[in-house]
């Protein structure tokens, strides 16, 4: 049945529904208030707006700098800065002089009064100096003073120096700065010194060295890879701790190793393993070093050896007959066992 007017109103008041006329009074209170809310939500927004407008203009103002420009003195009264200082020390003559360099004659008699072992080829040209250590003069019946790094500077008027031994002195990664330059030199010992292993990048550019002695140089396997460039290398001798088997890895690259003493490193019998790499390798020392039998199948891959010392190692006599029995051709010998 279909609802009258009435009904959709509201309802019949007698059955308790609202009149029509109730039911717009309340139409009208509620969109008098509704009104009355959005007046009120308008102004607080016009209100907020003038707020965030003001925060802004100060803001802005803070920005400008509103004080005078400073005046500027005359440049007449400036006082010189420390660039436009007169470059001379007045005070102190000696400092303005340039650098005295010392020529061949008078720097080789400064090396020799180092009580060093000269060896001169028939036109004059320096081949071999030979500093000897402090105490092995003492045993010669002299008395010198100790090797300072500022030595090695004597050497720089002989670029054509082949050979040099500064080994059991004092001599540090300050000293080793002084041969950059001296890129003739084939043969060098650092062994028994004060040098590092950083002390070695200042060998950088010595490309025909083929024999170099690090005996008793604290160098790690960093330095090793550093020493693999050095493609021209024939003997290599290195002691230290620090070196391990990731470091021997980097030897693979020294395509004309011929001789190779190893003592003290922290290598394993797999360690071995990467002198396989070597072609060239004939004669192999191992002193102080931890090896044992199970070295064996390692040793025999390495194809050109001819001669191996093994000094105070773990590798038993049978462990040494293995490998002569591997390497027919290769003289084997078997020191005091390890430690």
């Amino acid at each position: 049945m279909a609802r009258s007017p009435v009904d959709r109103l509201g309802g019949d008041p007698r059955d308790g529904g609202r009149s029509p006329g109730s039911f717009y009074e309340n139409q009208m209170e509620r969109r008098m208030k509704d009104k009355s809310t959005s007046i009120f939500v308008a102004s607080l927004i016009a209100l907020s707006a003038v707020v965030l407008g003001a925060i802004i203009w100060m803001r802005v103002l803070e920005t400008v700098d509103l004080a005078p420009p400073p005046v500027l003195a005359p440049t007449a009264d400036l006082a010189p800065t420390a660039d436009l200082a007169p470059t001379t020390d007045l005070a102190n003559p000696a400092k303005n002089r340039p650098p005295t360099v010392l020529s061949r004659e008078t720097s080789l008699l400064a090396i020799r009064d180092l009580k060093a072992l000269v060896d001169l080829d028939s036109s004059g040209g320096l081949v071999s100096v030979y500093f000897y250590d402090p105490v092995g003069l003492s045993d010669m019946g002299f008395a010198p003073r100790e090797l300072v790094d500022s030595d090695l500077g004597l050497l720089a008027p002989f670029p054509e120096l082949k050979q040099l031994d500064i080994a059991g002195t004092s001599v540090t990664d300050a000293g080793l700065k002084h041969l950059q330059g001296l890129d003739e030199i084939e043969k060098l010992d650092i062994s028994s010194t004060a040098i590092t292993g950083n002390g070695l990048r200042s060998l950088a550019g010595m490309n025909r060295l083929r024999m170099l002695d690090l005996v008793d140089i604290p160098i790690d396997d960093r330095d090793l890879k550093f020493l693999s460039g050095f493609f021209e290398l024939q003997r290599l001798s290195i002691s230290s701790p620090l070196v391990s088997d990731s470091g021997l890895q980097h030897l693979r690259r020294l395509g004309k190793l011929e001789g190779l003493y190893l003592g003290r490193l922290q290598v394993t019998d797999q360690g071995i393993g990467h002198l396989g790499k070597l072609a060239s390798l004939t004669h192999l020392t191992l002193d102080s070093i931890s090896v044992s039998d199970g070295s064996v199948p390692y040793f025999a891959m390495i194809p050109e050896l001819r001669s191996l010392h093994l000094r105070r190692t773990a590798i038993t006599p049978k462990g040494a007959s293995d490998i002569q029995s591997a390497l027919p051709g290769c003289a084997v010998n078997r020191d005091v066992a390890y430690p």
